[in-house]
């Protein structure tokens, strides 16, 4: 097994997002999960329950899921293109990702989904998108 084939992704796709097909037309930019700028994110929402988290307590569940929406929005859902509601396009933008990632738990968790799988950002399959 080549090491570098198997494991090695862009570092900077992780950082600047990929386009992944979501189906029927439409496509997502979504950057890697745990990349510098989503660390930075979730460091800043949880700063006011650091005394919380620190005493091994459990965010309260709204304020996880607040969280991540925030986070999602902030620094993994970087775009998309193809996207309607209600049968009318919707143009990217980070207040109305916000709106949907906190209103359909479904589509929050496959964005987390594909900035999670290293497969995403895999250097070699990268490349055989931009060929096709």
């Amino acid at each position: 097994m080549d090491i570098r084939k198997a494991f090695a992704t862009d570092r900077t796709a992780e950082q600047e997002g990929v386009w992944v097909a979501l189906g029927d037309g439409a496509r997502v930019k979504v950057a890697r999960f745990n990349n510098p700028r989503h660390r930075s994110v979730l460091d800043r929402l949880r700063r006011p329950y650091r005394s919380l988290l620190m005493a091994g307590r459990d965010l309260p569940e709204d304020v996880a899921e607040a969280m991540a929406v925030e986070a999602t929005a902030e620094a993994l859902l970087l775009d998309w293109d193809g996207i309607t509601e209600n049968g009318q396009p919707l143009a990217y933008g980070r207040e109305t990702a916000r709106r949907l990632l906190a209103e359909l738990p479904d589509f929050r968790d496959a964005v987390a989904y594909l900035a999670m799988q290293a497969e995403t950002f895999r250097r070699e399959a990268l490349e055989t998108a931009e060929k096709n």
